[in-house]
């Protein structure tokens, strides 16, 4: 999942892994935003970093949404209701903002559920089979890991793109990337719900 970050950005991404998901594996409740728009702006004091742009504020909303999605809602929700994008701190349009976090809310889940996923079937031996039920599961874990990575490729270049200050380009490419997001999370859910025998993780597999 580091494959398209800097090493600062993965030192962040790892540092926002470990405090909401504690070493016994379980969602840190307790961990989240204060209240108003300076949420995202503790957290990177609480981790250690200051924040320079919309893609390191995206990786702690994917990992609060890997390890909880209630947890990243919640911290979505610590900007004032309705003062869109001046509670971001942004310096481009105007719903831009929403529409990344919540593209990142949908990275978190798929990503969390993938490796739920790819866990049981390991778990399971599904990958040393050439039984052809086995080999459909085989191909369709693939599928949507394939899915969530070109998905996630997408959205940091978007964001790269808008945090240099290439808005017009980075908007619109934001915009594609996030009309495809929750079809690609809905997607690796079913897939990885049919597998567990079940209606799927509910957000991240996680919780």
């Amino acid at each position: 999942m580091d494959d398209f970050l800097t090493p600062a950005e993965r030192d962040l991404r790892r540092s926002a892994r470990e405090l909401f998901r504690p070493r016994n594996g379980s969602a840190a409740g307790g961990a989240g935003p204060g209240a108003g728009p300076s949420g995202f702006e503790g957290l990177f004091k609480e981790l250690g970093f200051r924040g320079r742009g919309q893609l390191e504020r995206a990786l702690i909303v994917e990992e609060a949404a890997a390890a909880s999605p209630d947890l990243a809602r919640a911290l979505l929700e610590s900007a004032p209701a309705g003062a869109g994008a001046a509670a971001w701190n942004l310096a481009w349009t105007p719903g831009t903002a929403s529409a990344a976090m919540e593209l990142a809310w949908n990275l978190g889940t798929a990503s969390a559920a993938i490796e739920v996923g790819l866990a049981a079937a390991r778990d399971r031996g599904l990958f040393q089979s050439a039984l052809m039920g086995h080999q459909k599961v085989q191909g369709e874990l693939a599928d949507a890991l394939t899915a969530v990575r070109a998905l996630r490729l997408r959205a940091y270049r978007a964001l790269r793109l808008v945090d240099a200050g290439r808005t017009g380009r980075g908007t619109e490419e934001l915009g594609l990337a996030a009309a495809e997001a929750a079809a690609v999370r809905d997607r690796t859910l079913a897939v990885v719900g049919a597998l567990l025998g079940g209606p799927g993780p509910q957000g991240s597999g996680r919780e």
